[in-house]
């Protein structure tokens, strides 16, 4: 565990589901420590330091994420590059995760759209907070998605969820031939003004998406069964 999450801050969603799933948390900590203390032991071993710089994305931020848009709002006062800003938004997802899940275990394990609708909360939340969140990473959970909302006829969340998934790979792209730029005023060109305006988009998709899920998660009863599309 301790290597995945130290290698790739991203499978922090997972392991923090299984956390909150448990029904022995204290077996599953207490069964993780001596290992992932094992595991960071052979890290420090065989890179030294070298192994926490995936935990600081200062120098590597993508969208979508809320912090490029304050720092943005802002004037650059807000400043998002510090190391600690990203091993604390690390620690906010593992910690959301762990306890929403907790929270919603009963409804989780009734059945597989309840389940969905957990992860894809905890996703939403972690591209909204963490700062390495490339587009890319909607496929995590682009796929329970619409299997939950699908059924549902969610007509503002599917719409979203295809904003999202049509303007991802665009806007991965764009961010990188526009430089990475963090704005502190106005756009200095019509090609950093449209990729700050897909962010936008983005970020509503995400706000979209993770409230319907939230509320089909919280909902009374359980999801209707899969109907056929009418013919």
């Amino acid at each position: 565990m301790a290597c995945t999450l130290l290698t790739k801050p991203l499978f922090v969603v997972p392991a923090a589901a299984f956390f909150g799933l448990s029904r022995r948390r204290g077996r599953f900590v207490l069964g993780a420590v001596p290992i992932s203390l094992g595991v960071l032991a052979l890290l420090w071993w065989l890179t030294g330091k070298e192994f926490l710089k995936v935990l600081s994305q200062s120098g590597n931020i993508s969208p979508p994420n809320i912090w490029i848009w304050l720092h943005w709002l802002s004037a650059g006062h807000i400043p998002i590059e510090h190391p600690a800003l990203s091993l604390a938004m690390v620690g906010a997802v593992t910690a959301f995760g762990a306890g929403y899940f907790a929270v919603h275990a009963a409804k989780i394990e009734a059945g597989p759209r309840h389940f969905y609708a957990a992860w894809t909360v905890l996703f939403v939340v972690s591209l909204l907070l963490n700062l390495k969140s490339l587009g890319a990473y909607v496929a995590y959970f682009s796929l329970p998605a619409l299997v939950l909302l699908w059924p549902a006829r969610d007509r503002v969340a599917l719409i979203a969820w295809f904003v999202l998934g049509t303007l991802a790979p665009i806007e991965s792209s764009l961010w990188y031939r526009t430089g990475e730029r963090l704005l502190t005023g106005l756009p200095p060109s019509r090609e950093l003004a449209l990729e700050y305006g897909l962010q936008g988009l983005m970020l509503a998709s995400l706000l979209v998406i993770g409230w319907s899920a939230h509320r089909a998660l919280r909902g009374p009863g359980t999801f209707s069964p899969l109907k056929e599309p009418a013919v």
